[in-house]
């Protein structure tokens, strides 16, 4: 072979070597399909060449092409809400790749005090509610959607207007004073309250209940923390722009209504309360001689002297009454538009959210609120990060009149809405007076001079408009692999204007009119400002190690600065300009109520956590921080707040693995703790400032009140131990808790001589102590689950038990103040009642100290009064006989809720109750009272005794004014009823007897207490998920649409509106109808 030929194979082999490499390093393409565990496809999901930048995402069928794709190459597939897969590419050309919903590990992570843990690894007792089970109550504010969610969390509605405030309380009432509402932390900003949120923005909220995970916030933690976390920008997930909408549209009506008297039923009450002992009888044979008087039958039919009333007998004979509810209450709409755009890469991600909500109450209250959220996070380098969120809330309330429960339910039938001569509205519809009009022939007598509800919602304003922002700014370092240091400053500004206006002719006013010399009576406007400036400045280290295979930590040191100030405005001017509300207040005639006021409190904190892990089975957790306080004086200043916890995964034991596999989770935990609170102290209780008005024989001047320089810290120290199982590959799971809390110094009053130079014969000290005891049990089971259908039950149930162990530093009762030894904080206190007085009671003989007499010689019962437990038999009913009749707070909570899924559909439906609870109830109060006999009344059953005079009424059957009644007609036998006969004598308290409240005898208000328990089916819910097949044609990702109905049944014993708010007032408006609330939703994501 030639040396030319040779030359020639040798290039030739050569080039083709060349053109191989150059092949092989081009690499080769793949193709594939991305599904999820339905078969749907996942569109946007990421594909990477692992070690590379090489990544392609999928399109709107899920599929894929990955180009220069290397021999023996790994991919990585990742999506949002998905476990990522790594797969070996091999030989495959085409892939079909399906990825699991990751819900299980998103439910794993727990947000703890300035951290997160796996749940896992958590050695505390916290609470966690997800975005799903939020968003899926449809309610308006956070504090709704929340409620039932997690046991020992007891959370109620405070009032039926739209809006309001909700009372919380986690296990249990840990002070004296009022206050039991936890420590709220938003994205970390610390905050007085959530419900300016808009739900559809919340990823997730936990709640730290026992004492050693609370105590990392130390002093402002004994009633527990709330830690709200909304929906965030996470820089280093690559994702496509993403577009979500979350909305629903409501109608509400009002739902069962109390059983008032209708306005026949009315008649027989207003003639009872005509009848009245027979002059200078007594109560003889057990029974109190009654009578109909001509001149009271003649009241009873609004006549007076000759004047009759034929209005009053053509109502009644044709049953022509007006409906005061049904033009008083309307049904109302409400709505929640929630849209947001995200996008993230490797360096940089954002999240913009915009909301709009609104609600109509039935009684004429709105409510509008307008939310604003911005995130952003960025990764400057590998050791670098920083971000920033803003939540922006501005809202405007509208209530109306405060009056407008107590008048429009008060109007009966028989008032007329329209004046008789000249159509216009009525002022005093009882009497049939329009404005400036003096007298009436209509109504001769009258019936109430109550102001119209339609005259009182003319002439009422009370809005409230302001807006909230919450800011938080971070910067974060990783110096080396193990260590983050990471400082975050969060701002807060909210600022509130109320104004209050109150025309002359408003209820409020109606003490200024005067048909003939003040026929418009005397206008009032009132107006409050508060701000409020704080800022928490936060400062943590963290190591992170894991050594030894088999031994992790997690250290952290923290150094906050807390900064907070408030100032407020209040001015109420009289006799302002009618109709211009409260922004003309300089014509005012002259002001009252005039204050101003400003408080600023600043506290230091330092702190330290350890985490420790030994091979994932035995956990502890010891942490303690320090606070100081701008509230107390040196030497009282810090506070210490330690606690410890201790955790094992008995599940991961051999014993366990080998012997017991159908228990897949079963962890013992152990914690005490400490925890602080300074609520109760103002920010300058103890110090000595010139804030008194004192008079002497010298004149007047200011000077300091008394002052407690030792006041410090109310302090819970708190043993928990708890339980966490699951069984059946997590077909049956929960929780267990029992927890002993001791809450000691706790504030309150301490009684001290006048000659102490005490104004007032008492100074606040830190003299109480109260114990919360209880168990807390969770418990789901997944009751059936199929490719198709899959359906589960969860249940929570909470006991708790509260009782003062000490007052003023002794184990003394403090009467007066209602607080008892060995009894919780909040009681029932009052007389006993034993039931209607029959004649055969009130003969009854009873021995006392020797001497024997009738009840009715003892204790002045009669026939038809109700009856009282003499407590301590001395043969009187009066204050020495009152006696705990019931607790406030709950004896038992519960929730059961369920969910069901059938292919596209889903289903579920939550119920919550609370039992043992009694309240006092200011509208049994407002309709029972038996002191007036011209306004609507709650339908009793009255005790009738033997010759009590009965309505009865007999005409000619052509002229209306022959309608009379025959006032000697009486009851031939007694009957029997719960109520007692009401009449009109104010010395027997109208019927009732001598511990009966009414609006003349207030000493006495057994019969206002009621037991407030109930169960209530919160939400039914019914969904339908879009198949993506069908969807993704119109560029949509996915699609629910679902229609939720709120608060349609109520199972109680209560007669009042809504056992929930049972305690919230008449007169102010907030005690009003209970409604049901219809919604239609639609969840879009692009």
């Amino acid at each position: 072979m030639d040396l030319k030929r040779l030359a020639k194979r040798a290039l030739a082999t050569l080039s083709l070597s060349m053109l191989c490499l150059v092949a092989f390093a081009q690499g080769r393409q793949i193709t594939g399909t991305v599904i999820d565990g339905t078969g749907e496809p996942v569109i946007g999901a990421n594909v990477l060449e692992v070690g590379t930048t090489n990544g392609v995402i999928t399109d709107i069928d899920g599929n894929f092409k990955l180009q220069g794709v290397q021999p023996n190459a790994k991919i990585q597939v990742s999506f949002i809400g998905y476990i990522s897969q790594t797969i070996s590419v091999g030989n495959q050309n085409n892939i079909q790749v399906t990825l699991k919903e990751d819900a299980q590990a998103l439910d794993e992570v727990v947000v703890v005090g300035y951290g997160v843990q796996k749940k896992s690894d958590l050695t505390g007792s916290i609470g966690s509610v997800d975005n799903a089970k939020l968003a899926g109550k449809g309610a308006t504010t956070v504090m709704e959607s929340l409620q039932g969610q997690i046991a020992g969390v007891d959370i109620s509605q405070s009032s039926s207007r739209v809006g309001e405030s909700f009372n919380i309380s986690i296990r249990g009432k840990s002070t004296l004073g009022s206050s039991t509402s936890p420590l709220f932390v938003v994205d970390g900003v610390i905050t007085d309250d959530i419900n300016f949120l808009n739900p559809a923005d919340i990823e997730k909220i936990d709640i730290l209940k026992d004492a050693s995970s609370t105590a990392i916030y130390g002093s402002r933690a004994t009633n527990g923390v709330v830690i709200v976390t909304t929906k965030q920008a996470k820089a280093g997930n690559d994702m496509k722009v993403s577009v979500t909408y979350d909305g629903y549209a409501g109608y509400k009506t009002v739902a069962r209504m109390p059983d008032f008297m209708d306005d026949v039923e009315w008649m027989d009450y207003r003639y009872m309360k005509y009848a009245t002992p027979v002059k200078n009888a007594t109560i003889t044979n057990g029974r109190l001689p009654l009578e109909m008087t001509a001149g009271n039958l003649k009241s009873v039919w609004n006549d007076k002297n000759d004047d009759i009333s034929t209005k009053m007998r053509d109502q009644f004979l044709k049953r022509d009454f007006t409906d005061w509810r049904d033009l008083m209450l309307k049904d109302g709409t409400q709505q929640n538009h929630f849209l947001q755009v995200a996008g993230a890469g490797q360096k940089v991600s954002y999240r913009i959210g915009l909301g709009y909500q609104q609600e109509d109450g039935v009684m004429g209250d709105e409510l509008q609120r307008y939310n604003l959220k911005l995130a952003i996070d960025g990764k400057i380098n590998k050791k670098v990060s920083v971000g920033a969120t803003a939540n922006v809330a501005v809202f405007n309330y509208d209530y109306g009149s405060k009056r407008a429960v107590q008048e429009a339910f008060r109007a009966n039938g028989y008032w007329l809405p329209y004046n008789t001569e000249t159509g216009e509205v009525n002022y005093q519809p009882g009497k049939d007076l329009r404005p400036g009009q003096s007298s009436s022939l209509t109504f001769p007598a009258g019936f109430s001079s109550s102001v119209s509800p339609l005259i009182d919602s003319m002439n009422s304003s009370d809005k409230t408009k302001g807006y909230r922002v919450l800011a938080t700014m971070y910067a974060q370092y990783k110096p080396i692999e193990d260590v983050i240091i990471k400082t975050t400053f969060s701002p807060t500004f909210f600022t509130r204007r109320r104004g209050e206006y109150y025309g002359g002719l408003s209820s409020e006013q109606s003490k200024t009119y005067n048909a003939s010399t003040a026929p418009e009576g005397e206008a009032k406007a009132s107006v409050n400002r508060k701000e409020i400036f704080g800022y928490t400045w936060d400062t943590q280290v963290n190591y992170v190690k894991t050594f030894l295979e088999d031994h992790s930590i997690n250290a952290m040191a923290l150094m906050s600065v807390y900064s907070t100030e408030a100032e407020e405005y209040k001015l109420t001017g009289n006799n302002v300009t009618p109709e211009t509300l409260w922004y003309n207040l300089g014509s005012a005639a002259d002001y009252s109520g005039v204050s101003s006021s400003y408080g600023k409190a600043t506290m230091l904190s330092y702190a330290l956590r350890l985490n420790y892990t030994y091979k994932g089975k035995y956990l502890a957790t010891l942490s303690t921080r320090w606070d100081g306080s701008s509230k107390f004086q040196d030497g009282h200043r810090w506070g210490m707040f330690p606690s410890a916890a201790l955790a094992w995964r008995i599940s991961e034991e051999n014993f366990i693995k080998d012997n017991a596999s159908w228990i897949n989770n079963l962890k013992l935990r152990a914690s005490y703790g400490v925890t602080g609170n300074n609520a109760s102290v103002g920010n300058y209780d103890t110090m000595f400032l010139a804030n008194k008005l004192y008079y002497s024989s010298f004149g007047k001047g200011y000077g300091p009140s008394v002052v407690n320089e030792l006041l410090t810290w109310e302090k819970t120290n708190e043993f928990n131990i708890g339980l966490d199982f699951g069984f059946l590959n997590g077909r049956i799971s929960g929780t267990f808790d029992w927890y002993n809390r001791e809450s000691q110094d706790l504030l309150m009053d301490m009684k001290l001589l006048l000659e102490q130079g005490t104004p007032d014969g008492k100074m606040t000290a830190n003299v109480g102590k109260v114990r919360n005891r209880g168990i807390e049990l969770m418990l789901k089971g997944v009751l059936l689950q199929t490719k198709d259908f899959y359906w589960d039950v969860t249940a929570t149930f909470a006991k708790n038990k509260n009782e003062i162990l000490e007052l003023q530093g002794k184990k003394e009762d403090m009467r007066a103040q209602r607080w008892f030894i060995g009894q919780p904080i909040d009681v029932a206190y009052d007389l006993k009642q034993t039931g209607i007085c029959t004649q055969a009671t009130a003969n009854e003989q009873v021995t006392i100290n020797g001497v024997t007499k009738t009840k009715s010689e003892w204790y002045g019962y009669f026939e038809g009064c109700m009856t009282y437990e003499d407590i301590n038999k001395d043969g009187k009913i009066n204050d020495d006989d009152r006696q705990i009749i019931g607790q406030g707070m709950p004896k038992w909570t519960g929730t059961l809720s369920t969910s069901l899924s059938w292919k596209n559909w889903d289903f579920s439906m939550s119920v919550n109750t609370k039992q043992g609870h009694t309240l006092y109830s200011p509208f049994m109060q407002e309709f029972t009272d038996y002191s007036d006999r011209g306004r609507t009344k709650l339908s009793m059953d009255f005790y009738i005794p033997e010759g009590a005079p009965i309505f009865n009424y007999a005409w000619d059957g052509s002229n209306t004014a022959s309608l009379t009644s025959d006032r000697t007609v009486v009851a031939d036998h007694s009957i029997a009823g719960s109520y007692p006969y009401p009449f009109n004598d104010a010395k027997y308290n109208h019927g009732g007897g001598n511990g009966w409240y009414t609006g003349k005898n207030t000493e006495f208000k057994a019969n206002n207490y009621v037991d407030a328990s109930y169960w209530k089916i919160k939400n039914i819910t019914v969904g339908y998920t879009f198949s993506k097949n069908l969807i993704k044609k119109i560029g949509i990702e996915s699609l629910r649409i679902y229609a939720n109905v709120l608060n349609p049944f109520t199972f109680t014993d209560y007669k009042g509106f809504d056992p929930e708010w049972a305690d919230a007032g008449i007169s102010d408006g907030t005690g009003g109808p209970s409604s049901i609330t219809y919604q239609f939703g639609l969840n879009v994501k692009f």
